[in-house]
Parts: C-alpha cells; sequence; structure tokens
C-alpha cells in the first residue's frame, strides 16, 4: 500500500489527504471504522466511539458523562466532557440542559438527577442553568425549585413578610404587623397599640405567626410606634395612668403632691407621703430623700440653721452628703473631672476626651485654664484625663485634642518610631529589613511589626513588604536589598536557589521558568547548557523531531538518509540540517547517515528506496547503477567476462539486435 504525502505537518493519519489518484486503501485509524466493502473510512458513529485501528463497526457507546458527536476515538473523550448546566446519558451525540427549575455548576454528570433542584429562595428560570438565576421576588417565597420569581401558588400570607430571596414566609416580629398579602415588608405597629407575635402564634394556635390586627394599649402602660407588649413601657414609678391608648410616657401622670406611687404600671397613687418629709411630686417613696420628689437637707446644699430651703454649692464643688451646715463642707471637684454648676451632689461628668483637667475643674474641656488644656501632640487624653499619656513607642501622633490610644497612629508602613510622646515618624526603615507598621526600629526582627528580609526575597530602604526575587534571580540569604541575576547554565524559579539547567534545554543568564528549549534537529543529552549553540546537532542516521529533546527521537526511515541535525525520519527538503530522499542509484536500508550506493550487479532506478534490484538477464550492472538498458552483455558474452558455451546462441530477437551496437553486439 502506498500513503501520500502530507501537504503540511500532521501529528496523525487523519489529517493526510489521500487524493484518489494514489490512495489505494489501509486501515481504518482511530475516530473511524470500516464496515465491508468501504471505500473511503466512515466517521465514528454519532454517540459512539472507535478505539482501535481496523475496526469494522464502533466499539460502543460513549461514556455516561461525555458526549460523542461523530469521529471519536474513545470513550471518555476530555474533549467532549459534559459541561456545567448540562447532563449526558450513555450514548448521548450532544449534551442535554438541565430543566426549567434546576441547575448544575459540575461537569461531567452522568444523568438529569445530576441537576440540582433550584436552591429554596431562588428561582432557576429556562434550561441549562449553571447556578440560580437569581432571588425570589419580593412579596413571595419560593421552595426548591421554583423557575419564576413570581410563582403565583407561593404569594407571602398575611402576618408575614416576603423580602425577597425567601424559601419561606417571614413572620413578622412583635412591634410589627401585616394584614394584607404579597408583602414584602411588614407595617409598623402603630401608636396607641401594641404588636404581640408570641399572642399572634397563639391566637392562631401555630407555633410561630406573625400579628394580623393590632391590640389596644392597656391603662397604666403606653405603646410608641413598633410596641411589641402590653407591658413592655409601663409608666413609671411616680406616674400612673387610669386611661387606654396612650402613646408615650409624657401622657403618664405624676403622682399628686402630698402622695407617691412606688411601682411601675399603676392605675391610681398607692397611698400619701409618711411625716417629716416633702413630696413635691412625682415621688415614688413615702420618705424622699432625692432632691427633687423630696428632701430633708439635701446633697448638694447647705442648710445653716433656720433654711426653709437649701443653698447650693459653689461651680468647682460638689456634695454627696446630707446636713451640709456651711460651704467649707462642699467638696473640690475630683481631678479628671468636671463640676459646671451650683448644688451638685456629684461631679458634672468626665472631663471631656482631647482634654485634661485638675483640681476643680468647671468646665469639661478646658483650653488655657489653670484647671486643664487641650492634649497637646504626641499624647492622648481619654475622658476623665488628669494628666495627657505619652504615645508609646512604635507609633506617632501629629494632631493635639486626640482622644485615645488609637490616634497614636501605628508607624507608617516603612518607617519606624522609637521614642515615646512623638509627633512624626523616626525614619525610614533600614535596607536588608521590612516595616509592617508600628515598628519601634529600623532593624525589626519580632515578625509582627516587621522582620529581617528572608531568603528569596529584597528588601530595599523603606520597605514595608518584603519583595519575592522576580523570575531569574535569586537570594540565598537573608538581609538583602538586592537579589542576584540567575547565572547563565542555570535557571532560577526558586527564588532561594539556582538549579541547573535541566536537560533539552539551554539558559542564558537571568533566565527563570523561560528557559530555553533546544530547538527540533538537534537534543540536550547533558545539564547546564548556556547557548543554543551548545545544543547537540541530531546525530548522523536519526532525527529529532521536537523541541526540548535530551536523546535523539529515532532512526531515520528505510529509502531516507540524515546526514546531522535532521528534525523528521523522512527529509524531503523541508527539513532542518542535512538530510533527504536516497537518490537512484542507492540504497537506504534504515538508521543511514548518507545513502549506500548501489552494489555490481544491482541497479535502482526509484529513490526514496531500502534496497536495490538484482540487474535484469542478459545486462550487466556496474556499481551505482541507475538502469540496466544501458549495458547489455557484450558481444560473445553472456557477462562483463564470460563467453557463451559451446553451440548456445544468444536470445536476443533481430529487433534487438539492430537496436545494439556493433560494440556491445551479443554473441550469436
Amino acid at each position: 500500500m502506498k500513503e501520500p504525502l502530507p501537504t503540511a505537518n500532521a501529528t496523525e493519519l487523519s489529517e493526510c489527504t489521500c487524493p484518489s489518484a494514489n490512495y489505494t486503501g489501509g486501515q481504518c485509524w482511530p475516530g473511524t471504522y470500516c464496515p465491508l466493502g468501504t471505500g473511503y473510512p466512515e466517521p465514528c458513529t454519532e454517540g459512539m466511539y472507535c478505539r482501535e485501528w481496523g475496526l469494522s463497526q464502533p466499539n460502543g457507546d460513549c461514556n455516561a458523562g461525555y458526549y460523542c458527536d461523530g469521529g471519536i476515538d474513545r470513550p471518555d473523550p476530555p474533549h467532549r466532557l459534559c459541561p456545567t448546566g448540562a447532563y449526558c446519558e450513555e450514548g448521548f451525540s450532544t449534551f442535554m440542559p438541565c430543566p426549567a427549575g434546576t441547575f448544575s455548576n459540575t461537569t461531567g454528570n452522568i444523568n438529569v438527577t445530576y441537576c440540582l433542584s433550584c436552591t429554596p429562595g431562588q428561582y432557576c428560570a429556562g434550561t441549562g442553568n449553571i447556578a440560580p438565576t437569581a432571588d425570589c421576588d419580593p412579596g413571595y417565597y419560593c421552595p426548591g425549585g421554583q423557575d419564576t420569581a413570581t410563582p403565583l401558588e407561593y404569594n407571602c400570607t398575611v402576618g408575614h413578610f416576603c423580602a425577597g430571596g425567601n424559601p419561606a414566609p417571614d413572620p413578622c416580629i412583635s412591634g410589627e404587623y401585616q394584614d394584607e398579602e404579597g408583602a414584602s415588608e411588614c407595617k409598623p405597629c402603630p401608636r396607641e397599640y401594641y404588636c404581640d407575635a408570641t399572642e399572634a402564634a397563639l391566637s392562631f394556635s401555630v407555633s410561630s405567626h406573625g400579628v394580623v390586627i393590632p391590640t389596644e394599649c392597656p391603662a397604666g402602660s403606653y405603646c410608641p410606634v413598633m410596641t411589641e407588649g402590653a407591658l413592655q413601657y409601663l409608666c413609671p414609678e411616680g406616674y400612673y395612668s387610669n386611661v387606654t391608648r396612650l402613646e408615650n410616657v409624657g401622657q403618664c401622670q405624676p403622682c399628686p403632691g402630698g402622695t407617691y406611687c412606688d411601682s411601675k404600671g399603676l392605675t391610681v397613687f398607692a397611698d400619701v407621703c409618711d411625716a417629716g418629709f416633702v413630696c413635691v411630686s412625682a415621688s415614688n417613696t413615702s420618705i424622699p430623700t432625692d432632691g427633687v420628689t423630696g428632701y430633708e437637707c439635701l446633697p448638694g446644699y447647705y442648710c445653716p440653721k433656720g433654711s426653709d430651703q437649701g443653698v447650693k454649692c459653689p461651680e468647682g464643688t460638689f456634695s454627696e452628703r446630707y446636713g451640709l451646715e456651711n460651704v467649707t463642707e462642699c467638696e473640690s471637684c475630683t481631678p479628671g473631672q468636671y463640676c459646671q454648676t451650683q448644688g451638685l451632689t456629684s461631679p458634672t461628668g468626665n472631663c471631656t476626651a482631647g482634654h485634661y483637667c485638675t483640681l476643680r475643674a468647671i468646665d469639661p474641656n478646658p483650653s488655657g485654664e489653670t484647671y486643664g488644656d487641650i492634649c497637646p501632640a504626641g499624647y492622648y487624653c481619654p475622658e476623665m484625663t488628669e494628666d495627657p499619656v505619652a504615645c508609646p513607642i512604635g507609633s506617632f501622633n501629629p494632631l493635639t485634642q486626640r482622644p485615645a490610644l488609637t490616634d497614636c497612629q501605628p508607624c507608617t508602613e516603612g518607617k519606624y518610631c522609637d521614642k515615646l510622646g512623638q509627633t512624626n515618624f523616626t525614619a525610614e526603615c533600614d535596607p536588608g529589613f521590612y516595616c509592617i507598621n508600628g515598628s519601634s526600629s529600623a532593624t525589626p526582627t519580632d515578625g509582627m511589626t516587621g522582620d529581617e528580609c528572608p531568603a528569596g526575597a529584597y528588601c530595599e530602604t523603606g520597605s514595608s513588604i518584603y519583595q519575592p526575587c522576580d523570575d531569574g534571580t535569586y537570594m540565598n540569604h537573608t538581609q538583602a536589598e538586592a537579589c542576584d541575576t540567575c547565572p547563565a547554565r542555570y535557571y532560577c524559579v526558586n527564588k532561594v536557589r539556582a538549579d541547573p539547567c535541566p536537560l533539552g534545554s539551554y539558559c542564558p543568564s537571568g533566565r527563570g521558568y523561560d528557559y530555553e528549549m533546544c530547538p527540533i534537529g538537534t537534543y540536550g543529552p547533558v545539564m547546564m547548557l548556556a547557548t543554543a549553540d551548545e545544543c547537540t546537532q541530531c546525530d548522523g542516521g536519526k532525527y529529532c523531531d521536537h523541541t526540548g529533546a535530551d536523546a535523539v527521537t529515532g532512526n531515520c526511515a528505510p529509502g531516507y538518509y540524515c546526514e546531522i541535525g535532521v528534525d523528521t525520519a523522512y527529509p524531503n527538503n523541508n527539513n532542518t540540517g542535512l538530510g533527504g530522499p536516497c537518490p537512484e542509484g542507492t540504497y537506504c536500508p534504515g538508521a543511514n547517515p548518507e545513502p549506500l550506493g548501489c552494489e555490481a550487479g544491482t541497479y535502482n532506478d526509484l529513490t526514496t528506496q531500502a534496497l536495490c534490484k538484482p540487474c535484469e538477464p542478459r545486462f550487466y550492472c556496474p556499481a551505482n547503477s541507475t538502469t540496466y538498458l544501458t549495458t547489455p552483455c557484450w558481444k560473445g558474452k553472456i557477462a562483463p567476462s564470460l563467453p557463451c558455451q559451446l553451440n548456445h546462441v544468444s536470445h536476443y530477437t533481430v529487433l534487438e539486435r539492430l537496436l545494439l551496437s556493433r560494440e556491445y553486439n551479443p554473441c550469436y
């Protein structure tokens, strides 16, 4: 059988063209089959595969999880793996999209059960989904397997809301209600009413249900908007209410003078006050001492003999004791706090953050006062500061009036701060080290605020993080400011070392993953080559048909010779190096570095021959003959040196005798 020469580089027989003029038949190749009487291979049937050479029918069905669309040579073709959003049963010629209401985010699905029901709260519109389309629309809820955002049979129910993406309706929480279907949110419970979800669930005899109709606020309570229960907001001690539907605490009535209300939620006052105490209004005890609803001689006051009311302690002082007699008994305001008004029973409050307050402070945020000032830069002053606090080492603060430790900024990345109370960083981090933030040293080694530059990386001055060595560079020690260029004959991808250039390759300097492959027609049998010229030319009689080879591919084909550097077993003027078809008058049995001349007695009138032909009868063939026709047997000879035997004659015809020259007349 003769096989056609490819018109371009081909990788398998099926890519070769075969005109009818020179195609005589052969074995069907993988991916085809040849029934009896086939004139040309048939592509393998859709849904099936043809693995071997010379099949008369397909091997069988394509595997589940794959599809075979014709001409396939294996049951599990990697390039026909069933895609996401689809499934492929055994023998499928194409993939089948997952049905509406389902999705699949995996490949290789073998049947429709691998298509997942759409996630509850979402919907999967159309077919072939690889993920849910989107969340269910507000006002609707979506159990698993929905194919629309607005399923009519799943309208949100009363007492519930569906904000979107709901697998089931959500009950309105206490303080809200919903009296309509298809709602995306609940309504706030109106003022003068309360909405108790627990009561609602009990009324519907279920474990969970939202309020449908709000309930009136009872006497003794008040109900602002979104009240959750009947007893959530009780009229406070000292107050009462005997009417329903109050909406705020201001509508609760204070207990009248001379009376008291000692518990919450009262609908009438409790009783009248005891003798010896003053109940002014809204008293919650029969013996008030709070200085508002009643008093003896109140804290914050001093009462000279015969006073009918107390005299207030002055600004900058306070008193927490009863029965003071004169102003000298009022206490100076505590450092870190301030006493802003007269008659205080305790300091007004803490000195404002960002300021500091010494003894007898009057204002919470003093500025240039004898009793305090604003916090200076490099320090911070929390609330209630007596003396400014210095920012710690490893931080700085450029601003005044800062209130918290967090205002001390961690030392800037790539910088360090080595003193207390700094208003700026000290300087940049040293080369060979990196400062993450908050570093207190130019050469940190704690691993938290910074560290030395590790092997395989470099750190320039002011580095905030180490930089891994670039491809084609390396660094084999710590504290490096720059990485070294990879030397020739090595490649650098491991950051910390240079590795010898591998077999079949060559490595100029500065190479990493981009090291070069020995070109076709050559091979690299040793490591650590630096240039393409150091790759070995393919040996005589051999060929090297791919880049990066570390050994020859194989022997030159019979009928061809490969002198040196050849990249194909069939050199034919389209190859590298020196080689070609074996010429006429020679033969190449295989693995030939050069053609062999035909021996005497043989000839070759064709190219690309592995053997020479024996010389025809009545002719002789010198060495390297390309034909026998020009060398007939000499006159009187049957060979160049043998006379005709006695009584033997030549068997040439008359026409042959006429055609032969006189010099070469045969014997007769």
